[in-house]
């Protein structure tokens, strides 16, 4: 998994600005366009999009909610 995570941020056009693992879980600041690329590095593991919700309740990870303080997704 780790092979797989690594090959797709250096190969990225646009990395996601941050990236958390623990075990099976990811957590990340990414635009749409990199979970197809990532889908893409390998068609037998497949990564699943969960947006953030439009009230800003924020998304789970783990047993935590995380929060955006700001505008961290948009572009520099």
């Amino acid at each position: 998994m780790e092979d797989i995570e690594e090959m797709s941020i250096a190969t990225a056009p646009q990395p996601p600005k941050w990236w958390f693992c623990c075990i099976d879980n990811s957590h990340m600041c990414l635009r749409t366009e990199f979970c197809q690329h990532l889908n893409s590095i390998n068609p037998n593991i497949q990564f699943i999009l969960e947006l953030e919700d439009t009230k800003g309740q924020g998304l789970p990870f783990l047993d935590t909610i995380t929060t955006r303080m700001g505008n961290a997704a948009e572009s520099e």
